[in-house]
């Protein structure tokens, strides 16, 4: 069996070598196939095999696989187990979407431009076979979003919204299209309206701090947090986490680092690790800072911030030469993501920023005048405040690194006109350290943390 037969998709090889090659080689992939295929021989020939599939248990059985941490071992089995959903019946709207959504987080945990791709050929066929299903329209919703297509994600997701307006997966990517927007106001309102509906589900609660978090609300943050808590399932810990996070920006490091410790060891996953990093780089134990960044690169090495950690880690530890490979390498990274995504001004600014932190500050300063700095030719859509945040907070990093610092300092001047918080300031520490020498910048940072103590 080729995957081209099955799927419509140029693929050379059979179902399990393009599932394997998905996978990284992983054995859930092979488990599956080994498991399917004597069934299927055992079955299909007594007309069996669909009424075995009738009630959807290898969809079923595969959005197990997507509902935990999403280890690229589970996205690979999810996406195995979708393929063979398909392969039984091709006509499956919600395998298609299912389908989509396994290959795009694997396309998040790879980086790999050939998900996306076969992710929207997925989520698009799903919307053909059935556009009077929710999760058709939210599969390719979150491809748009991968892609920073937002209006055309937020008009996808609000067509889900009303044929189920009760989908727990529609509320919550709407909200993450919004968060990434830099419209937490927006994003708050639809978590908000989400948990009316369902005020027992951890999930919202979670979202709700995250981004009460992001906004600068510590205090709310941490309520709903603890709310969450209340109604969190066993094996996750997510809001656990995030309540660490709080103390990390608040700058309680110790207390971060007990928050961190306290769930469950060995850390397998990236964030968590880069987490922790991040709370010892900022205590000052680097050895221990740069062994946490270590593990994140090694569980996500396709994520170019984690790499960019790992070499602030060996900057600090003067070791220049390793940091400048690992800025180089997570610039490498960011170059192939921004190729899948040419759209995406998130990943715009994040060349642009890893290209100063190699030194190569001439491309870097070119790269983010010529498409965040305000100098564009070409202005498509004017960008939402959020995003008008998030570009002068970028170029303020970009001109610290590169020597410029009073106009790094009026940089930051404008991003507080639009909302800049202490969290933005303190997750930027390191490029902007240079700045602390210049008065404008200590009354910026004074008067912009002031109330962070309230988080504790």
């Amino acid at each position: 069996v080729h995957a081209a037969d099955r799927t419509g998709w140029e693929i050379e090889g059979t179902l399990l070598d393009v599932l394997e090659n998905l996978a990284g080689g992983g054995s859930p992939i092979r488990q599956a196939l080994e498991a399917w295929l004597p069934l299927r021989r055992r079955l299909a020939p007594e007309g069996g095999l669909e009424e075995w599939l009738s009630d959807d248990r290898v969809s079923e059985l595969a959005e197990l696989h997507l509902g935990g941490v999403r280890a690229p071992e589970d996205v690979a089995a999810a996406t195995a187990l979708y393929y063979l959903a398909i392969d039984a019946d091709d006509t499956d709207a919600r395998a298609w979407a299912g389908l989509s959504n396994a290959l795009l987080q694997g396309y998040h945990n790879s980086k790999s431009p050939a998900l996306i791709e076969q992710s929207e050929r997925a989520a698009r066929r799903a919307v053909a076979l059935n556009a009077d299903l929710a999760s058709s329209w939210v599969a390719i919703g979150r491809v748009n979003r991968a892609q920073s297509n937002y209006a055309e994600a937020v008009e996808q997701l609000d067509r889900a919204l009303e044929l189920d307006p009760a989908a727990d997966a529609t509320h919550y990517e709407l909200a993450l299209i919004y968060d990434q927007m830099g419209r937490y106001g927006d994003a708050i309102r639809v978590v908000e309206t989400a948990i009316d509906q369902r005020p027992d589900y951890w999930a919202y609660w979670n979202q709700l701090g995250t981004l009460w978090m992001r906004s600068g609300d510590f205090p709310k943050a941490k309520s709903a947090l603890q709310r969450a808590l209340t109604f969190t399932p066993e094996g996750v810990y997510w809001p656990q986490q995030n309540l660490a996070t709080i103390l990390l920006i608040t700058g309680d490091y110790d207390a971060a680092i007990a928050g961190y410790e306290r769930l469950p060891q060995p850390i397998t996953d990236s964030d968590l690790a880069s987490n922790l990093g991040t709370a010892y780089f900022h205590k000052g134990d680097l050895l221990a800072a740069e062994a946490s960044f270590a593990r994140a690169v090694e569980l996500n090495p396709g994520d170019a911030p984690q790499r960019r950690n790992l070499g602030d880690a060996h900057l600090r530890l003067g070791n220049s030469a390793e940091a400048t490979a690992h800025y180089r390498e997570a610039l490498a990274l960011a170059r192939e993501e921004l190729r899948a995504a040419p759209r995406s001004p998130d990943l715009q600014r994040r060349v642009a920023l890893y290209q100063a932190k190699a030194g190569l500050c001439d491309a870097a300063l070119e790269l983010a005048e010529s498409t965040f700095g305000g100098a564009q030719e070409e202005a498509p859509a004017r960008p939402s405040e959020g995003e008008s945040l998030q570009s002068a907070l970028v170029f303020a990093q970009i001109l610290a690194l590169c020597g410029e610092g009073p106009r790094a300092v009026s940089k930051l001047q404008e991003a507080a006109a639009l909302g800049l918080t202490c969290f933005h300031l303190r997750q930027r520490g390191l490029e902007l350290g240079s700045l602390e020498t210049l008065e404008g910048y200590r009354r910026l940072e004074a008067a912009t943390c002031s109330d962070v103590t309230g988080a504790s």
